[in-house]
């Protein structure tokens, strides 16, 4: 389980994730546990706002924890954290990427004004102060640009994104959401990737399997007929010149056709293993592999092994 978990929090080839992840902790680290307010009479400056002799209520420092700006920082940080996860756990769009550079920008813009404002502050008596920044600041700055390279670096793999369509679509089947399963890889469907993406057609053979299982387990017997009839010619388009991998696509065709007429894939597979035996014998991989899908499928359906 902790190396599936830690399989999916990496960040792959790019460093995006940690980056987004250790920059959101150095900006609430120092909203939370770092001074921003440095100087000889740091202790001395007024926080929030304070009231003058004259009795005029006047605005303190900003900054930090005590001044409030630490806190809202912080819950920046907690967003950019969530977005991150967000992009990581499902495909990132163009959007989610603006998001996360622009809650870094917003990070480092709140923290370069704080920065700025020491030094402007009275002490309660109206006297000048000595002031100068702190780490705080700084750490919060550097921390926000962390957060930024992260959604500059973030990557938009076309590929990735399709796949994790296709995986949210298989969970949704899983619940017995199957309209919204159908609707989420008839979408991708609709808009086929392109040949730089799917050269040799691997994405549209696995959309198509999905779309053909997923409309089997909806109870749409005839569309999932046409669906397997139709990933079956794409098969024989794309994969016809290999007769392995025609064949072990025909065979998970009729895993999915076992879904809805378990008689019609018993009988698909009749042919299938015929071919195979013939063709490789009986001890190849293709051959066994028809062999035993043959059997899972009778046993399911007539309650007793075959042989």
């Amino acid at each position: 389980m902790w190396r599936l978990l830690l399989a999916r929090l990496s960040g792959g080839t790019s460093p995006w994730f940690p980056l987004a992840l250790g920059g959101s902790v150095l900006v609430a680290l120092a909203g939370l546990l770092l001074p921003w307010v440095g100087g000889p009479d740091a202790d001395l400056v007024v926080h929030g706002s304070r009231t003058t002799p004259d009795g005029v209520v006047e605005l303190g420092s900003r900054a930090g924890l005590q001044g409030g700006d630490g806190l809202l920082l912080t819950f920046a940080a907690l967003v950019a954290v969530l977005l991150a996860l967000l992009c990581r756990f499902r495909a990132p769009g163009p959007a989610q990427r603006t998001l996360l550079i622009l809650v870094g920008l917003l990070m480092l813009a709140w923290s370069i004004v704080d920065i700025a404002d020491v030094g402007r502050f009275a002490d309660a008596g109206g006297g000048e102060l000595r002031l100068r920044p702190s780490v705080g600041g700084f750490v919060s700055c550097l921390g926000a640009l962390v957060v930024i390279a992260a959604g500059v670096l973030l990557p938009l793999d076309p590929e990735t994104a399709r796949r994790r369509r296709l995986l949210r679509a298989a969970g949704l089947a899983d619940r017995g959401r199957h309209r919204d399963a159908l609707e989420e890889v008839q979408g991708l469907m609709a808009r086929p990737a392109p040949a730089t993406v799917d050269p040799d057609g691997e994405i549209r053979l696995r959309e198509g399997a999905i779309h053909a299982l997923i409309t089997a387990m909806a109870g749409q017997v005839d569309r999932a007929d046409r669906a397997v009839r139709a990933h079956l010619e794409l098969v024989e388009g794309l994969r016809g010149s290999d007769p392995e991998e025609l064949h072990h696509h025909r065979v998970e065709a009729a895993r999915t056709i076992a879904v809805y007429d378990a008689a019609g894939a018993l009988t698909f597979l009749d042919g299938l293993r015929r071919e195979a035996h013939g063709r490789w014998g009986p001890g190849h991989e293709r051959a066994q592999a028809a062999d035993r899908l043959h059997e899972e499928i009778f046993t399911a359906y007539y309650g007793r092994p075959p042989y």
